[in-house]
């Protein structure tokens, strides 16, 4: 259903800014959100775009999950810091 609300929101193949996509009123579902994030990109479903020249990361939908069994994952960290969310939240 995380996927299918990932597709509702940017279209097949679609991308959104991480904190647009994992940012909410409340810091936990924030925190649920990264969390749940991971596993659509580990799973095949999103991928994670970080361009750390322009400092921006992106989820990008994939059309179809590409699980792909017996290939190495990359784990990119992602700070999900209280003072950090409290500065999205004010824009």
């Amino acid at each position: 259903s995380f996927w299918r609300e990932l597709d509702a929101r940017v279209g097949r193949g679609g991308r959104i800014d991480y904190w647009s996509w994992i940012g909410t009123d409340r810091y936990e579902d924030t925190v649920k959100r990264a969390y749940l994030t991971v596993f659509l990109v580990s799973y095949g479903y999103a991928n994670i775009e970080v361009d750390r020249l322009q400092e921006t990361v992106e989820i990008i939908h994939n059309v179809e999950p590409r699980p792909e069994p017996g290939q190495a994952k990359v784990s990119i960290p992602t700070l999900v810091d209280y003072e950090e969310w409290k500065l999205w939240r004010k824009g």
